[in-house]
């Protein structure tokens, strides 16, 4: 077994989202063996249509129980492993358009490391040389959460993307992963004849030769687009103010009582009037992204819940109903119970 390199520190923030591209994927997976995603997305509270939005992040903890849900479901002997052949060359977004745009290998797996955050806000990446070689390293957090077919599906699919870049597989020498060996683990699936199970972070040794190779997508002048966007990107991604990140703060903390300016200004560790003029450059508002938070999520109580109005004006945070109902008027021009019966006719 090669000897791992020491791992850098990290002072990630600990979120608990990935891009909305990846999430399609993994779900694409669920869907294309058969199962009903759709059905299996509304159990753990999943609105699809979040999917479709190319700046989206989708909650993990979400996408744990629906991973966990869809293995038991399966019949086949590991979810994660079937998914190569249902990868869409866009999963990463634009994370794998700096990848597949940039002239070699290596150089796609530092793009990789640098935007990884974008992938998903607790993954940390770093490439080490070895002997001439060259090791693509991770660590995600307490393994514990992961799912397996979850994280196989992130293995198998990542391995499918190199495919994607070079036209075949890359030449491997090692792959180290967090967990103990599974009983359904199956030989040769993954394609590496080493593979060490238990070690302190997900690790593949990839061969000098392969590192020089030129990708068959290479593209000067996009490249610089991709790039631009992605930095553009990370620096706003980088700041716990995002709006993002904001919409996430409120939609977790709704019920029964929504989160106030000052309260959120208290989880940020800022004054109320930073936060305000922070928000003001992005040209929003606390109280526009407070009020389309709850416009999306009431669309989503009223067509896929069974909850009555006064549990979906709680669940929105709203202290007296008459509120949740004149909110309704300025979504919908309707009443709550209006907009359901409509949509339910349709």
């Amino acid at each position: 077994m090669t000897k791992m390199a020491k791992t850098p520190s990290t002072n990630a923030i600990e979120k608990g989202t990935i891009a909305a591209s990846v999430a399609r994927y993994k779900i694409d997976v669920i869907r294309k063996v058969g199962l009903d995603e759709k059905r299996l997305c509304y159990s753990v509270g999943l609105n699809m249509a979040e999917l479709d939005d190319p700046n989206g992040r989708i909650s993990k903890a979400v996408l744990f129980r629906l991973f966990s849900l869809a293995s038991a479901e399966s019949k086949m002997i590991s979810l994660g492993l079937q998914c190569d052949e249902y990868l869409d060359a866009g999963f990463l977004g634009i994370v794998g358009y700096t990848m597949m745009s940039c002239s070699n290998f290596k150089q796609a797996l530092q793009r990789l490391e640098r935007y990884s955050v974008l992938l998903d806000d607790e993954l940390e990446v770093w490439t080490e040389r070895e002997e001439g070689n060259l090791r693509l390293s991770a660590r995600i957090g307490s393994v514990e959460r992961y799912p397996f077919d979850y994280m196989m599906a992130g293995i198998k699919g990542f391995l499918s993307f190199c495919k994607v870049l070079l036209g075949s597989y890359p030449i491997t020498h090692e792959l180290n992963v967090m967990y103990g060996r599974p009983n359904s683990y199956e030989e040769g699936t993954l394609f590496f004849k080493n593979i060490n199970f238990e070690m302190p972070f997900f690790s593949i040794l990839f061969d000098a030769d392969t590192l020089s190779k030129p990708l068959r997508s290479f593209n000067p002048n996009l490249d610089r687009v991709h790039v631009d966007i992605a930095e553009a990107m990370l620096e706003n991604f980088n700041s716990v103010k995002s709006v993002d990140y904001i919409r996430q703060l409120i939609s977790e903390s709704l019920s029964g009582r929504a989160l106030s300016l000052g309260d959120l200004a208290i989880r940020l560790s800022v004054s109320k009037r930073t936060l305000q003029r922070e928000l003001e450059v992005q040209e929003t508002s606390f109280k526009e992204i407070l009020d389309d938070v709850r416009k999306q999520q009431a669309k989503q109580y009223l067509l896929y819940s069974k909850k009555n109005m006064k549990e979906i004006s709680w669940s929105l945070g709203f202290v007296e109903i008459s509120s949740f109902y004149r909110a309704s008027h300025q979504w919908f021009g309707m009443t709550p119970k209006q907009y359901r019966f409509k949509h339910q006719e349709l």
